[in-house]
């Protein structure tokens, strides 16, 4: 997968850091959000089949050509993405990456469709966190009854974050916001723990500043890779013998590493 073109990228961030405050309660508390769909897809006909098939069956249907025309609109309002990931036009690819990477975004489910007639690219994009394929030129039924199935398996399960999290002896209580090693409280600032439980739930993962930041401090708009470094060196001195997973990797980022 190549890199995003900076132009997005950039526009990406600054959509992410006006949002992000308070795009949590963005999905859950407009009624029309749970039946909002994205499409990107560069097949401007194949858009329109789509989206009258989907608003038929009750879904109001946002399409955009273009990752660049898309990331101008808040992102996290959706209750599904479908994306063209084959289109070099449309930047598919880069906009799922960058959704993924967000946690405002990263739970939505995602189709991904494709012309592109290949088990690799299929399993590619399953492995990458798609919860669907669709191979074109399909059907709108299958379509239909593609989403119709995600959406309901989403509203029966709840995905939710352990409300305790545990790693040889160091315990993070979710609900507290307190921490224990061996038994014992650890004194931790709030934005010590915020970081340490991101890096703990999502352990054996490296994440540059911007994902960090995005997830863990979503609220401020300068990122800075010195907040997060003096907070890994406190959190080091604190938590004792786990202090070797916590890792700072140059050039690439932090994580809770086993």
């Amino acid at each position: 997968m190549g890199k995003v073109p900076p132009f997005i990228e950039i526009k990406m961030s600054l959509f992410f850091k006006k949002n992000s405050a308070n795009s949590s309660k963005s999905a859950s508390e407009k009624g029309a959000d749970e039946r909002r769909i994205l499409i990107l897809d560069d097949d401007m006909m194949g858009c329109e089949l789509m989206q009258f098939n989907l608003e038929h069956d009750g879904y109001v249907v946002d399409v955009f050509n273009s990752c660049d025309e898309a990331i101008d609109h808040d992102l996290t309002i959706y209750c599904l993405y479908i994306i063209n990931v084959a289109s070099e036009t449309a930047n598919g690819m880069y906009l799922a990456q960058y959704l993924k990477q967000r946690a405002v975004t990263s739970r939505i489910p995602l189709i991904f469709c494709s012309s592109v007639e290949c088990e690799e690219s299929i399993i590619n994009g399953l492995d990458f966190g798609a919860d669907d394929y669709l191979l074109k030129p399909f059907s709108m039924r299958e379509m239909t009854a593609r989403v119709n199935a995600l959406l309901r398996r989403k509203r029966m399960s709840s995905p939710s974050k352990p409300v305790v999290i545990t790693h040889h002896g160091l315990r993070l209580d979710t609900d507290t916001k307190t921490a224990s090693l061996n038994g014992d409280t650890i004194p931790l600032e709030a934005d010590e723990y915020d970081l340490l439980e991101f890096l703990m739930h999502n352990r054996n993962n490296i994440y540059d500043a911007d994902v960090i930041f995005d997830n863990v401090w979503p609220d401020e708009e300068v990122v800075d890779d010195m907040v997060i470094e003096k907070y890994i060196r406190s959190l080091q001195k604190k938590i004792g013998h786990n202090s070797m997973y916590l890792v700072n990797r140059m050039g690439f980022g932090y994580g809770y590493v086993e």
